[in-house]
């Protein structure tokens, strides 16, 4: 489940068999709500629609 996004405290599951345990780590996401090239960094943050951790 490398590509899962879920909510804190919300259960997850994975293979009894998968491992003796389960790692987990966070990773910072931006959601990007409107596409474009050459951007400036001034217009940049008009741009994003979210983040998420």
């Amino acid at each position: 489940m490398p590509e899962s996004v879920v909510a804190s405290r919300t259960r997850i599951g994975y293979p009894d068999k998968a491992c003796g345990q389960l790692d987990y780590e966070a990773e910072p996401g931006v959601i990007i709500g409107k596409p474009g090239l050459g951007i400036s960094r001034a217009d940049a943050p008009g741009r994003v629609s979210g983040t998420t951790a």
